[in-house]
């Protein structure tokens, strides 16, 4: 018979293998990393790491969703990524040894498992797997912050907005955000997403009603946010 701990094991495994930075470990591995995990439960709103704070460890997202962003001198919050099941955060300052370069909050009631710091370095220094699957991670990760860069400097805001909505509906949280939620990301303010949704909806991409959006007319909607479909 398997007992509950036995199942829990199994199921935490199952998880880290769906995280890239460990993409690269062999099954026992794996394994044993799940005996090395903390499991927390994370209030809705909650702040999990702060700019300029230490790393408590690697974060790995088994429910829920986060958003990583930062504030400028002024208050003005600009989102760098959101975070679902399967994804990690924390890399950087464990691996640099510096402050968190941003913070990470839940946008629900969530349920994060923590690698500590001392486990995650060791593990580092002492698997090659994982190396290397954190150079290929950070590489991935150099590239999203390149395309980001890329959309905010020149994308014009109706086309960042169209571009959000595609990446939000394609993940299924699309209705989850606020339209704060898709400013900060947009790189803008809240009623100037309210006015390219508008737009976007007068063309007849999307519905919105109620703050519900629905996607009329997909390639419409990747036209206008100037994707590349193959």
């Amino acid at each position: 018979m398997t007992d509950d701990s036995t199942l829990q094991k199994s199921s935490v495994a199952a998880l880290l293998r769906r995280v890239p930075v460990f993409a690269s470990l062999e099954e026992e591995h794996t394994e044993h990393l799940s005996t090395q995990v903390v499991r927390r439960v994370v209030a809705k709103g909650e702040l999990v790491t702060v700019e300029g704070q230490p790393a408590e460890g690697l974060y790995i997202v088994a429910s829920g969703h986060f958003k990583r962003f930062k504030i400028s001198p002024d208050g003005h919050e600009q989102i760098l990524k959101f975070l679902q099941p399967g994804e990690s955060f924390g890399e950087v300052p464990l691996l640099d040894g510096e402050p968190d370069p941003a913070s990470t909050q839940a946008l629900e009631r969530s349920v994060l498992f923590i690698l500590p710091r001392s486990r995650f370095q060791a593990l580092v220094q002492q698997s090659p797997d994982l190396a290397l699957g954190l150079i290929h991670f950070l590489a991935r990760r150099v590239r999203y912050f390149t395309e980001l860069v890329e959309d905010l400097s020149f994308l014009q805001r109706t086309e960042r907005v169209a571009k959000l909505v595609l990446e939000r509906s394609a993940i299924g949280d699309l209705n989850e955000l606020t339209q704060s939620d898709m400013a900060a990301a947009a790189g803008t303010a809240r009623e100037v997403v309210g006015r390219a949704l508008r737009e976007i909806e007068h063309r007849g991409a999307i519905h919105v009603e109620h703050g519900h959006i629905t996607i009329r007319d997909r390639h419409l909607l990747e036209a206008i946010a100037r994707v590349d479909v193959e």
